[in-house]
């Protein structure tokens, strides 16, 4: 995909008539001259290359539900999101290699649906909202997360969605009509498919990983109650 996929105009009338239709980000956080599409930060975004990144989600028998671990293509750590806090108020948080913070993500209580925030650093501040995720299902347990900025209040437009099947490791992520990655089943040396519990994400060039990442928390948040 070329990093130049997201500010083509004809591509983005043609993007305009497809049914996963969705606003764009201001013109301040979807950067036209490079390319890019930094949600997070411009610093998460590689113009030239896609990233593929190993996700092993850490289970254990309390209410944790445990840490997600994201490796690098060359297994170094990258991210960690830290076990669900146990308490009324569900909340995680997504920090770098270092053990900084980068986001936490909290579910909105007393929602119809399944829905989450998503602050900048280690706060949840309203003034440090960057965006909302809201997770609808089928009958055949697939999962649809809409994805808001926090300047939409349109609920009938979302910014972003990902669709599939997340108990299978199988979800797409869209930015309109674009696919902007994909999250799969990982093979090990041997070719071998690997268990559900260790899986992929590849990020297309110019896309924001770090908000992937956030979303693969999400993700896996919202579909707690048919993998636990």
């Amino acid at each position: 995909m070329s990093c130049n996929m997201f500010w083509s105009k004809r591509e983005k009338g043609n993007a305009n008539k497809e049914s996963l239709e969705g606003l764009l980000p201001k013109s301040e956080e979807l950067d036209f001259k490079t390319g890019t599409l930094p949600v997070v930060s411009s610093h998460f975004c590689t113009r030239n290359y896609s990233h593929v990144f190993t996700v092993q989600k850490m289970r254990n028998r309390s209410c944790s539900g445990g840490d997600i671990i994201i490796n690098d293509s060359d297994s170094f750590p990258f991210a960690r999101a830290d076990a669900r806090q146990c308490r009324l108020q569900e909340k995680r948080l997504l920090r770098n290699a270092s053990g900084k913070p980068l986001l936490t993500l909290k579910r909105k209580l007393l929602s119809i649906n399944n829905e989450w925030e998503v602050y900048r650093g280690e706060t949840t501040d309203p003034a440090k909202l960057l965006l909302r995720a809201r997770a609808s299902y089928s009958l055949e347990r697939k999962t649809a997360v809409k994805v808001y900025m926090a300047y939409n209040n349109d609920d009938e437009q979302w910014n972003f969605i990902v669709k599939g099947d997340y108990i299978e490791r199988e979800s797409v992520f869209y930015y309109g009509a674009r696919t902007i990655a994909e999250l799969s089943r990982k093979r090990g040396p041997d070719n071998e498919m690997l268990g559900r519990d260790t899986f992929q994400i590849t990020v297309e060039p110019g896309v924001d990983y770090v908000f992937i990442m956030a979303l693969v928390v999400i993700l896996d948040e919202v579909n707690r109650k048919f993998t636990e």
